[in-house]
């Protein structure tokens, strides 16, 4: 046993061989133990069972006795009738017998019942003797009599006797010493049955118990053996486990490079190969150390940029799935591009394909992430007033275009009690409305498709029901209890012959929930089907759209204003609405620069923007509160960031109100005139951030008309956020959360304040999921939306371009993107036909439309080259310029 090495393998069949010989001692203990104990219960029962039989053999011959004797002193039949019972009918002393037979009865015990059945039978001649003189004496007839006595004939002496003296005999034969004795003959074999058996049982039972005590004491020596084993085991486990694991622990804790470091090999033979292995490799780290002292500081830089990749790269592959979205962008972008070309027939249809199959495959990833949002509970419904009915109707147009592309009757049917003004969500309302009604258009291909809209009360409470009936396929009675789960459809072949996800009418019901509402649908397969839209509305009256319509009044003449604002786009954009409010505004695009014209001027008024690089919003005002002219002066807080404690933080701060960008005028004026305690009598209308992806004119009506104002915002915004996107991803790739949330915020302002609607939500909802550590494919729809809201903004801006070149106020940044054109066209990069396309106003104000035309010709046929040398000699003749 010395040279035994303890291993895992031979650790594990220790441990087997336990599990199985303690499982087999407690079978065999426990099936011992029962066999006793089901021992000691039989040999009970047997000792009662013949206690009972002996008893009632007893009882028996005993009965008999008593009733022969009364029958023959008081000649009362009911006796005689109670006695031949018992002997032919009861037969206690026969059943005796067979009990004891099928008990398996020791012969001894059984010969004595044979003895005493025997004497018993010769009594009972004597007592059909007695019964027979006494049926004589009373001249019974022998058809009267009982068969087993007519069947006993009398002595010629009896015969003869007169009737007392046969009752008179008949008494005497069942009292004299005779029968006594022949009495004796029978219970003397059954005390001795009696007896016998019961010492034998005694034995029995007694032999039952000591063999439970034995199983008893043999249950306590396998406890003490499993114990035993049990201990045996947890000591090999301490042994080779436990104790040599606590040893290397231990080490390990004053593990250092810095001095000489072994771990003394102990346990099984696979922990001591792992501190041999330990051993080895500390000795070669030790080595390679020695030999890499002089370049340790670039080790370790190179150490962090490897971890920063692979926490990149995890991220990545984390992110793989939702990530489908970028690439589909630009297929989707590419395909436009195409289509502007000329292709010859068969491409186009390609072409064609090849978009539709993207745009199908951007939908499903959309309804996908739509659906995780709204599991997750990230959507929440807007309580606002709209025109219910004229949003039913532009419901209606919508899908009236596709209902007349497939000749189907469309109808729609608003009831006359139907509200006109409503509080709610009419986007979301929207999307589920046009989601069932896009589902009824593709799964009708003839027929009718009937949309009625009416009022009902329930309650005392104002419902809608709407009410989506067509004639289409149908749907099946089984389908439809699965209708409205996420990812699925009627069948497998509705899938393949429509097409989707499934995931339709899961989000609509989804938000039906939100709406305190239900989806609910009626419909037989191939007979059409009627889906229901049913929730509550509380009715708003006109005059609120009028509020909000109104058109601002209220005016803050002869108040200076110093406005605070680190983003060009949002610096020009606030100034013009505080104009316009009537301020008189002093603008500051730093902190420092805040805190300078503070010290040297007195202020009615600072909004601040909170987020400002080098001196934040905070900082900067407490800086101003305790140093300069305007210690007492109300400061606004400025923030397009509306998560968190932000607002507790600036109150906290000690500034005076807080505003969300992008401003909305009527809460605007609202804490304009609380801070400054000017009675307002008309507030401007909020312009809130609407579903229109790009509202333009909404932002120009809030600057009161000022398009030329607006124009060069909206230039300076493209200017300076047009590489937004790829800054933001590569941030986010990096690990760089930090920057990644300045930019966002930044964007997000500004988008707002430019009417970018749908950038704005895009940029939140990106910030919002990277507060909480997840981006969930949010990071390529962000692109996404990025990419389609600065095209809209080019198209917009190129529309306007005759009318105010935006290029002309910032000569630098439009020579840096030129150069940056040129970069791309000379190292042939593709993406730099779209942004010579985007680029097409910078150009044209720089060169002249003229030359754009020709530079355009050559990147849109993707000569680069010649597009570059046509780029580099004019850039070359007005070197001057740029």
């Amino acid at each position: 046993m010395k040279n035994f090495i303890m291993t895992q393998a031979w650790l594990s069949r220790f441990m087997v061989i336990s599990f199985f010989m303690i499982t087999a001692l407690l079978a065999v203990s426990s099936i011992y133990m029962k066999m006793n104990i089901n021992a000691e219960k039989t040999a009970e029962e047997h000792r009662i069972m013949f206690q009972q039989l002996g008893e009632s053999l007893a009882k028996a011959s005993d009965y008999l006795t008593a009733e022969g004797r009364k029958y023959a002193v008081t000649g009362d039949r009911i006796h005689m009738e109670n006695y031949w019972r018992e002997i032919e009918q009861t037969r206690t002393r026969d059943y005796v017998i067979e009990k004891m037979h099928s008990a398996n009865a020791p012969e001894d015990e059984l010969a004595l019942l044979e003895e005493a059945k025997k004497y018993s039978d010769e009594l009972v001649e004597t007592e059909r003797r007695s019964m027979r003189l006494v049926l004589e004496a009373e001249h019974i007839s022998e058809d009267m009599m009982p068969v087993s006595v007519v069947g006993k004939k009398l002595e010629s002496s009896d015969v003869l006797l007169s009737d007392k003296e046969k009752r008179a005999k008949a008494v005497e034969i069942m009292f004299d010493n005779k029968y006594d004795i022949s009495k004796e003959h029978i219970m003397k074999p059954i005390a001795a049955f009696q007896q016998a058996m019961n010492s034998r049982l005694e034995n029995e039972l007694l032999n039952a118990r000591q063999n439970l005590y034995r199983a008893f004491i043999l249950q306590v020596v396998l406890a003490c053996l499993i114990i035993a084993e049990i201990l045996g085991l947890m000591r090999i486990f301490i042994l080779y486990i436990t104790r040599p694991i606590q040893h290397y622990t231990k080490k390990l804790e004053i593990f250092s490079f810095q001095q000489y470091f072994s771990l003394r090999a102990e346990g099984t033979k696979e922990l001591c190969i792992l501190a041999d292995v330990f051993n080895a490799l500390y000795l070669s780290f030790q080595e390679e150390l020695k030999k890499r002292r002089e370049t340790e500081k670039r080790m370790i830089i190179a150490k962090e940029d490897a971890e920063k990749a692979n926490a990149a790269k995890s991220e990545f592959l984390a992110n793989m799935s939702h990530e489908i979205r970028t690439p589909l962008n630009t297929i989707i972008g590419y395909h436009y591009m195409m289509e502007k070309q000329r292709l010859s027939a068969k491409v186009s249809a390609y072409a064609g394909n090849i978009g539709l199959a993207a745009q199908n495959l951007l939908d499903i990833v959309n309804e996908i992430l739509d659906f995780s949002k709204i599991e997750s509970g990230k959507i929440e419904l807007e309580v606002t007033p709209f025109n219910f009915r004229k949003t039913l109707i532009d419901i209606y147009n919508m899908i009236n275009v596709e209902t007349e592309k497939k000749g189907i009757d469309f109808s729609l049917e608003i009831d006359e009690s139907v509200p006109e003004i409503v509080l709610g969500d009419a986007f979301r309302l929207k999307r589920v409305a046009l989601n069932l009604l896009a589902n009824a258009v593709k799964f009708t291909e003839h027929g009718f498709i009937h949309f009625k809209v009416s009022s009902i009360v329930r309650e005392k409470e104002e419902w809608v029901e709407m009410s989506i009936a067509d004639s289409g396929i149908g749907i099946a009675e089984d389908a439809q209890t699965h209708l409205f789960e996420a990812f699925t459809q009627a069948d497998i072949s509705t899938s393949r012959r429509f097409g989707g996800t499934g995931l339709g009418l899961a989000i609509s019901r989804q938000i039906a929930f939100l709406m305190n509402g239900y989806i609910k649908v009626i419909s037989k397969l191939g007979a059409g089907s009627t889906f229901i839209l049913t929730f509550p509305v509380q009715r708003a009256g006109k005059s609120v759209l009028q509020e909000k319509e109104a058109v601002p009044d209220i005016k803050f003449y002869n108040i200076k204003l110093l406005l605070v604002e680190d983003n060009t786009v949002n610096l020009y954009m606030t100034e013009e609405i505080l104009v316009d409010f009537g301020f008189t505004v002093t603008i500051a695009d730093s902190g420092r620069k805040a805190i300078e014209l503070s010290a040297a001027d007195k202020y009615d008024l600072i909004l601040m923007d909170i987020r400002m690089p080098i001196m934040d919003g905070y900082e900067t005002a407490e800086c101003i509160q305790k140093s300069s002219k305007n210690i007492d002066t109300p400061i606004i807080a400025l923030s397009a960031d509306v998560f968190g404690d932000v607002q507790k933080k600036v109150f906290a701060s000690g500034m005076a109100g807080y505003l969300e960008k992008p401003l909305q005028l009527d809460k605007l004026g609202r804490i304009l005139s609380a801070v400054l305690k000017i009675p307002v009598t008309a507030l401007p209308a909020s312009v809130p951030i609407t579903d229109v992806f790009f509202d333009p004119q909404s932002v120009i009506e809030k600057l009161s008309g000022k398009t030329s104002v607006y124009k060069k915002v909206l230039s300076l915004f493209y200017l300076q956020h047009q590489n937004d996107a790829e800054e933001i991803e590569k941030c986010i790739l990096r690990g760089d959360r930090s920057r990644a949330f300045e930019c966002l915020h930044e964007l997000k302002g500004a988008a707002g304040n430019i009417g970018a609607n749908g950038l704005y939500k895009a940029a939140a909802d990106l910030y919002d999921m990277l507060k909480e550590e997840r981006t969930e494919g949010t990071v390529s729809n962000f692109i996404g939306i990025f990419i389609n809201s600065m095209e809209k903004i080019d198209k917009y801006l190129r529309r306007q371009a005759e009318e105010v070149s935006p290029i002309a106020a910032l000569p630098n940044a439009s020579a840096a993107d030129t150069h940056k054109l040129l970069q791309m066209l000379q190292s042939g990069d593709f993406t730099a036909k779209e942004s010579c396309r985007r680029m097409k106003v910078v150009l044209c104000g720089i060169f002249g439309k003229n030359f754009y035309t020709r530079l355009w010709q050559e990147v849109n046929i993707y000569d680069f080259p010649a597009a570059a040398v046509l780029l580099s000699n004019e850039m070359q003749n007005r070197k001057d310029e740029l």
